[in-house]
């Protein structure tokens, strides 16, 4: 390996380390400054470059190389599951309680939630409440998933709430709460 390196190096030449990876740990991101600062007292002219294969920076890097792939963009879209970060909930009045996907989000290039299902019985991990299928409405010409819902339990007790959302280019997630109805 040094060996190639010398034969790549030139004087008063930049030379960048480009990482490629799904996904860069914070402690893979720490390591990358640390070489970077040793690299640096050194006089060693190297810089490490750590790029998300999902990321803008791939596919326009990817662009550069291959000016043809331009017309087959898409194929350069890796689709990201989209995420929520709680499940909230609150009484409204006797049985009736307001539920909020907190912190729901698309993880893709270019995406945006556009529906949220909910199921306030969620049982062997189906979706069987078709009341709160298509949580979704229009703004601006395209569909905007509605993360809030309120539901009229008929009686109290434990159940398992799940909410799942949807994003435009097909990331999804499923986040499950088990509330208690009083």
């Amino acid at each position: 390996m040094e060996d190639v390196l010398k034969l790549r190096y030139q004087d008063n030449i930049r030379l960048k380390l480009k990482v490629i990876a799904w996904v860069f740990p914070q402690s893979l991101q720490k390591y990358a400054r640390i070489l970077e600062n040793y690299f640096s007292k050194k006089c060693l002219p190297v810089e490490i470059e750590l790029i998300p294969i999902n990321s803008q920076r791939f596919r326009d890097r990817i662009l550069e190389h291959y000016q043809d792939a331009s017309k087959n963009e898409f194929l350069l879209k890796f689709i990201s599951q989209a995420s929520v970060m709680d499940i909230t909930y609150k009484k409204v009045d006797g049985l009736k309680y307001r539920f909020e996907a907190v912190g729901a989000r698309s993880n893709n290039i270019d995406g945006h939630l556009i529906n949220c299902q909910w199921d306030f019985n969620f049982i062997e991990g189906r979706f069987a409440d078709s009341e709160y299928a298509l949580m979704r409405e229009q703004k601006n010409g395209k569909y905007v998933a509605v993360l809030k819902a309120e539901k009229e339990f008929e009686k109290n007790g434990k159940y398992l709430v799940a909410c799942r959302v949807q994003d435009n280019l097909g990331g999804e997630a499923i986040k499950t709460k088990e509330v208690e109805i009083v």
